[in-house]
């Protein structure tokens, strides 16, 4: 329940995320973090229905991987739900978000957030 949530204890760079996927009818997040170095995915673990997961599906930006060019510096990033299989949920789905820079990453979980509003 999201009034049970440790919010101090998420990372305040996916708090907003992780409260919009626990808005969503069916979703009951499990574990998050906001990826913190170049290599690291910024991802939140979570259980759902199928219409939940279909909504979620939805806020991922088309195609997947972008990128390009900023400034003349390259950027990319991705954003994908893996699945896993679990003792005691039976599915837990994983939306993971990579971008690099950082900044390529903070933006898109942002794109996550406004399609999920």
């Amino acid at each position: 329940m999201p009034d049970q949530i440790p919010w101090e204890d998420i990372d305040a760079e996916i708090r907003p995320l992780v409260a919009l996927l626990n808005k969503v009818p069916g979703i009951t997040t499990l574990q998050s973090c906001a990826g913190h170095n170049l290599d690291e995915e910024a991802y939140v673990s979570f259980t759902a229905d199928a219409p939940a997961l279909a909504r979620v599906l939805a806020a991922i930006p088309e195609g997947g991987i972008q990128g390009g060019y900023r400034e003349n510096r390259p950027w990319v990033q991705h954003g994908i739900v893996t699945v896993h299989p679990h003792a005691t949920h039976g599915v837990v789905y994983a939306l993971r978000i990579w971008g690099i820079p950082l900044w390529a990453q903070r933006e898109a979980i942002a794109a996550v957030e406004r399609r999920l509003r």
